[in-house]
């Protein structure tokens, strides 16, 4: 008896780290179908690897590798294999591309601590991660190449901060992306008595001044 069956993939290509699921359409196999065992596997650079089958006879698959793979389907009965089908499937790589974000971006406190936040996505995993700004035309690193995507940046100066990521991954392809921090507050208080030193029973009058910076240019002063 011939035997008609065709693979088939709930996709028509994937990405790297994107799951497909393959299933058969099959015709005339009723009478032996759930007896049968449904071999799934997938060949690239002639290196055969087999697939676990699902308890609905299908199989899952999520690729590392971006590349033209050979899929089979074997449906086997009493150690026969009944019929077999094949196809080709394109997996193909996702651009790398990277996103910074800051716990806070602007009104911020000089020495207040700004929790830096990057996710990359496509590429190769792993990433690896470096974190720089740059102030008045010179860039300083903040974090050397890590697995770490979180910095913290503590600034002691006022200013605007253009906080920088670059993302490298497995195959060296890099991306980046900015975030601008803004640091311009900072308290400055100091208590003043209206008298050096005092006597018993004499009234001191003291004093609470505080300075407060917006800006490099500009301040209000209370009391």
């Amino acid at each position: 008896q011939t035997y008609i069956m065709k693979l088939k993939a709930d996709k028509s290509e994937a990405t790297i780290g994107e799951t497909v699921k393959f299933s058969a359409e099959t015709l005339n196999l009723a009478d032996v179908i759930t007896a049968s065992n449904f071999v799934y596997s997938v060949t690239k650079d002639g290196v055969e690897t087999k697939l676990t089958t699902n308890s609905d006879k299908t199989a899952n698959w999520t690729p590392k590798e971006a590349g033209t793979y050979k899929l089979k389907l074997a449906i086997v009965y009493n150690n026969d294999t009944l019929v077999s089908s094949t196809m080709d499937y394109v997996v193909t790589k996702k651009p790398l591309s990277v996103s910074l974000k800051a716990s806070k971006t602007k009104d911020i406190g000089l020495y207040d601590k700004v929790t830096l936040t990057a996710t990359a996505v496509g590429g190769t995993a792993p990433y690896q991660y470096m974190f720089t700004y740059d102030v008045a035309g010179m860039t300083y690193t903040l974090q050397e190449y890590s697995t770490s995507n979180t910095c913290t940046i503590q600034m002691d100066q006022l200013g605007c901060y253009d906080v920088k990521v670059t993302v490298k991954d497995a195959a060296s392809d890099t991306s980046y992306a900015y975030c601008g921090v803004t640091y311009n507050q900072t308290h400055i208080t100091s208590l003043k008595a209206d008298q050096t030193k005092g006597t018993v029973g004499k009234v001191v009058k003291f004093k609470h001044f505080m300075l407060l910076m917006l800006s490099q240019k500009h301040a209000i002063f209370t009391q």
